[in-house]
């Protein structure tokens, strides 16, 4: 990930694509879609905004509010996703993954009372275009397309 830089809503990242990435213990696998990530200060999501994804144009994950730790950013995802797709609908994804990780590994209420409202709040902010899922990521991803596009920076 590349930090482009930082505004009112948090700190940007670029992934580009073709970046090796993997989810918990399973094999790597190379991103076939580069995107600019928003890191938000205290939100208990993260957004990823697609600037040529197919049927995407921005996905929320939700997980425990993000801290920095000796660069990295440190979160813990809680399965759910809200995305926005290029028809403009909105949809919570991985609700059934979310109800049956908090039984097995025992969130407590907070966290899954978190979880619950992030995703809701998202979802509404998606449906009802409100920042920062609107016009926050324009410039970031017009710096990405001066870079070169998709690819590295």
């Amino acid at each position: 990930m590349l930090r482009l830089g930082e505004d009112e809503h948090g700190v940007w990242l670029y992934v580009p694509a073709n970046t090796a990435a993997r989810r918990g213990v399973d094999d790597y696998v190379s991103l076939t879609h580069g995107f600019v990530k928003l890191i938000p200060r205290g939100d208990w999501w993260t957004v990823d905004y697609y600037p040529d994804h197919p049927t995407l144009s921005c996905a929320a994950d939700i997980g425990s509010p993000c801290s920095w730790e000796q660069g990295r950013v440190v979160t813990v995802d809680l399965d759910l996703s809200v995305v926005r797709r290029v028809d403009a609908s909105v949809e919570i994804l991985d609700a059934d993954v979310f109800e049956r990780h908090r039984h097995e590994f025992g969130y407590d209420r907070h966290l899954c009372d978190g979880a619950v409202e992030a995703a809701d709040e998202a979802a509404s902010r998606l449906k009802n275009g409100q920042e920062p899922f609107v016009d926050a990521a324009v410039p970031w991803l017009a710096e990405i397309a001066r870079r070169g596009g998709g690819g590295a920076p």
